[in-house]
């Protein structure tokens, strides 16, 4: 059996609910916005989050 590091395990997890919840707080932010580009601007930003995001995740299912 290979042995894990569960605290670098537990350290990934954590970063992934910060940037969570930072993609939440952007997203509630695009009810506010009035200007098209300035949506779009903030639209990207979140898709780009979002990428990292998912692979950050496909790291932790792999370190486990």
């Amino acid at each position: 059996m290979a042995f894990r590091d569960y605290r670098k395990i537990s350290q990934l997890v954590d970063e992934l609910d910060e940037q969570y919840q930072h993609i939440n707080s952007l997203k509630a932010e695009l009810k506010t916005i009035k200007s098209l580009d300035e949506y779009n601007e903030l639209a990207a930003k979140i898709n780009q989050l979002v990428e990292e995001y998912n692979e950050k995740r496909e790291n932790v299912k792999n370190a486990i």
